[in-house]
């Protein structure tokens, strides 16, 4: 009806197109619509196209569109008054909108399963006006660079970009200086994305604030910050890089079942005593260089926890006279 203010569609088919004049409705105010075989133009043989522009829905604040037969591109025009955006279209594809990252009112913006979607994903023109509080990109086929910008927006909570095919950029390198406004992240998660340079030393207390830290499948070299202290950390997840160096010596952990899995790098060094001495939820430490018999204690108090299974430790053991411990 002309005064319908929210359109929420669930798995009932229906073939057939959206409204041509959708895009003008000045009175809806959220969109909710999954598996459903909606669009604005029929293309043969391809569905039907992706509305091109919202940006006359004065009203919309909640837009989310999920395993539909879309096809075509992103829309170029958004609401300005739009607060949540969540998209997973796979027949998707064509150009990025860049101005779907800099609406001043969006708090929570989710993309995912688009691959055939491609081009940069740039940041903020005024990140100090911007809202944005949750931002989860996931199998988009962006191709540009990462800025380290993205890390330093104001209000920033939660960042997580998976399996994106960026041009490998070392973007820790923009990071505010320690001292200066630091990063306001909880959850910074960047897995499969090209991620490349090192982890500045600085980075616990810049990002004082992270309580999940997931960096796995990327290029980064170099080694890990030493000094953890003060941190609100619960899951550093960095295997599957190029890291390197001894694994660092007490790290302090905001949380008490943590996670660590540093497996596929190239560490060195024995294993730090206060591994033992933390409940971990999950250790993972295979397939790196370290010297397992360096520091039997260590080893005898991890292997006798039932919780930790034998191929989380390191692959050489089996080169070490105290490989009795693992067995039975």
């Amino acid at each position: 009806g002309p005064n319908t203010k929210s359109v929420y569609l669930y798995g009932v088919v229906f073939d057939g197109a959206l409204p041509s004049n959708l895009g003008s409705n000045k009175v809806i105010e959220s969109i909710s619509i999954y598996g459903r075989s909606f669009g604005t133009t029929y293309v043969p043989g391809r569905g039907y196209s992706m509305p091109s522009d919202w940006s006359g829905m004065a009203s919309l604040r909640s837009l989310s569109l999920s395993d539909l037969d879309y096809t075509g591109a992103l829309p170029s025009g958004w609401p300005a008054g739009l607060e949540r955006i969540s998209i997973s279209l796979p027949s998707l594809s064509g150009p990025f909108p860049a101005d779907i990252t800099s609406l001043e009112n969006l708090t929570s913006l989710s993309l995912s399963n688009m691959m055939s979607v491609h081009g940069d994903l740039v940041p903020p023109a005024n990140p100090g006006k911007m809202k944005l509080n949750f931002m989860r990109l996931s199998e988009i086929g962006l191709n540009g660079t990462l800025s380290g910008l993205w890390f330093r927006l104001p209000t920033l909570n939660q960042l997580e970009l998976g399996h994106i095919p960026f041009t490998p950029s070392a973007a820790f390198e923009d990071l505010p200086e320690p001292g200066s406004d630091r990063c306001r992240l909880r959850i910074l998660s960047i897995v499969n994305c090209g991620l490349s340079g090192s982890i500045p030393s600085a980075f616990p207390q810049i990002c004082s604030r992270i309580s999940v830290l997931a960096l796995s499948g990327n290029y980064l070299t170099g080694s890990l910050p030493s000094n953890w202290t003060g941190s609100a950390l619960g899951q550093l997840i960095v295997s599957g890089n190029f890291l390197e160096g001894t694994l660092p010596q007490n790290i302090a952990w905001g949380s008490l079942r943590p996670v660590l899995d540093l497996s596929y790098n190239r560490f060195t060094g024995t294993l730090p005593a206060s591994l033992a001495n933390t409940s971990f939820q999950s250790l993972s430490l295979r397939d790196n260089e370290l010297d397992v018999c360096g520091n039997t204690a260590t080893l005898e108090r991890l292997a006798s926890r039932p919780s930790m299974g034998c191929t989380l430790l390191p692959q050489n053991i089996p080169h070490c006279s105290c490989v009795n411990i693992l067995e039975g």
